[in-house]
C-alpha cells in the first residue's frame, strides 16, 4: 500500500493507495489552506513526521501562519507541534529539509528563499535580484546537499525560471539561471540527470535533460497541473480543475501515475475524502509518506548535471522573441478570453 500526503486549498490529507492504485483509505488531517509539505522518515521507526504551512482557510485570510507538525504511523495521524511565523513569515510556497535542524521555504510574498529553524524561528533571508516584493513569485525549492534549484514562476511578466544557488555557506548566493519554455510554473523534480517541471500555465508535466536543457518530454492535460513526487519508478502529479482562487478551496483534483520514461499516464485517481466527496480543493503539494520520495530527498540527483546546467549556452534571441510574445500576443489572449466568459 503507498501513503502519500496532499495538501489543497481546503486542507491536508493523508491518501492510502493499494496496489490497484485505487484509495483504500482518506484522511482529512487538518482544514484550511495548505501548501509547502516535507516528510521526516525517524531513524528505527515505522513513523514519519509531516511538516505543512497552514495559511489560514484561505490563501489571504489574516489568520496565524503556521507550520505545523504530524506524526504518520501507518494507520493513524497525531499532531506533534504548532511553529507559529510571525507577521514577517510572508507566503510560503514549498518547504525542503537541508540539515537535521534547518529548512528551506520558498517565500513568495518577500520574493525569498528562507532558512528556518523550528526553534529559532528565521535565520536567513536571500531576496532574488535582490528585489523584496513579490516581482519573481518564488514558488519552489529542490535541495541536493547544498545545491539548490529555484523555480521562478514570474507571474506573465516573463518566461518562468530555474535559478541555481549555493547554499554552503551561512548566506545563500546565486551561481546561474536558465529559462524555461513556459509561463506560470511550479515544482521541480530531479531523477538522474533529467529535470521535471509543472508547467501550469501550459497544463503540461514537461521533462528536461540537463546536460544540454532540451526538452525531451512533454505530457499535456486538460486539468491544471501542480504537485510532484517520486518513488523512482513512477511519478505522481497534482491535477485540479482549473477554478478561479475563490472556487480552489472546493474544487476537485486529481492525481496522475506516470511513467518518468515516457511520461505516459497510467492511472488517473479522483482524490476524495468522506465529508468533502471530490470536492478536496485545488491540489498544491504532494509527499510520500510510506517510502523514501526522491522528489523531497533529491535521492537520485545527478548533482553535477545540476551544476553545469547553468553553463549550457541558450539562444538569447529565442528568449526575447518568447518575452515578446508574453507581453504582446499573450495578454491579448488573455484579455480576450476574460471578455469572452463575461
Amino acid at each position: 500500500m503507498l501513503s502519500l500526503v496532499v495538501a489543497t486549498h481546503g486542507g491536508l490529507y493523508v491518501i492510502k493507495l493499494n496496489s490497484s492504485w485505487e484509495i483504500e483509505q482518506s484522511i482529512l488531517v487538518d482544514d484550511g489552506y495548505h501548501y509547502g509539505v516535507t516528510v521526516d522518515h525517524l531513524p528505527g521507526e515505522s513513523s514519519t513526521l509531516i511538516y505543512a504551512y497552514r495559511g489560514g482557510p484561505g490563501r489571504l485570510d489574516e489568520l496565524p501562519r503556521e507550520i505545523r507538525v504530524w506524526k504518520f504511523d501507518g494507520d493513524t495521524v497525531e499532531t506533534v507541534e504548532h511553529h507559529g511565523l510571525n507577521h514577517q513569515a510572508g507566503d510560503i510556497h514549498q518547504i525542503t529539509r537541508q540539515s537535521e535542524s534547518q529548512f528551506l521555504l520558498t517565500n513568495s510574498l518577500f520574493n525569498s528563499v528562507d532558512r528556518w529553524n523550528p526553534n529559532e524561528g528565521l535565520i536567513s533571508r536571500f531576496h532574488l535580484n535582490g528585489l523584496k516584493t513579490d516581482i519573481n513569485h518564488v514558488n519552489s525549492v529542490f535541495a541536493v546537499d547544498d545545491l539548490l534549484a529555484i523555480m521562478l514562476h514570474n507571474f506573465r511578466k516573463l518566461e518562468s525560471e530555474i535559478v541555481v544557488l549555493d547554499g554552503s555557506k551561512d548566506q545563500l548566493s546565486e551561481l546561474g539561471r536558465f529559462s524555461l519554455k513556459d509561463l506560470c510554473c511550479h515544482n521541480i523534480g530531479i531523477l538522474d540527470h533529467f529535470l521535471y517541471f509543472n508547467a501550469s500555465s501550459s497544463r503540461a508535466i514537461v521533462k528536461i535533460d540537463l546536460h544540454n536543457l532540451r526538452e525531451v518530454g512533454r505530457k499535456g492535460f486538460s486539468e491544471h497541473t501542480k504537485g510532484l513526487c517520486s518513488d523512482g519508478n513512477r511519478i505522481f502529479a497534482g491535477m485540479s480543475d482549473c477554478a478561479a482562487r475563490a472556487e480552489r478551496v472546493r474544487s476537485s483534483g486529481w492525481l496522475s501515475v506516470i511513467h518518468p520514461e515516457t511520461l505516459e499516464v497510467e492511472r488517473t485517481i479522483q482524490l476524495s475524502e468522506a465529508s468533502r466527496g471530490n470536492s478536496i480543493g485545488n491540489v498544491n503539494e504532494i509527499r510520500l509518506l510510506n517510502q523514501e520520495d526522491f522528489f523531497d530527498t533529491a535521492g537520485r540527483a545527478d548533482k553535477q548535471a545540476l551544476a553545469n546546467s547553468i553553463n549550457v549556452p541558450q539562444s538569447r534571441i529565442a528568449i526575447g522573441m518568447r518575452r515578446v510574445w508574453i507581453t504582446t500576443v499573450d495578454r491579448t489572449r488573455l484579455l480576450g478570453r476574460k471578455l469572452v466568459s463575461k
